[in-house]
């Protein structure tokens, strides 16, 4: 119990970090290129809510799963 509780406080504190060192990146694109933090933030979101079925997709074209990539495209648009 004791080495569970242990790991689960090293994986918040790693996701804690990561997350610190992803946002002064991002203030310094937008600083960079001039351009809103808001509209990085966006991207990032926007990006990261279309990467898993865009792979999910992929995989299944190259399994020759037509079925599985058309029931993603359309269970993402609905």
């Amino acid at each position: 119990m004791l080495s569970a509780l242990a790991l689960f406080a090293f994986g918040i504190t790693i996701v804690v970090i990561a997350a610190q060192i992803f946002l002064s990146f991002t203030q310094t694109a937008a600083a960079r290129w001039q351009l809103s933090p808001l509209f990085i933030s966006l991207v990032v979101v926007a990006i990261g809510t279309t990467l898993p079925e865009l792979t999910v997709t992929l995989a299944a074209i190259v399994q020759d799963d037509p079925g599985l990539a058309l029931g993603n495209l359309v269970g993402s648009a609905i």
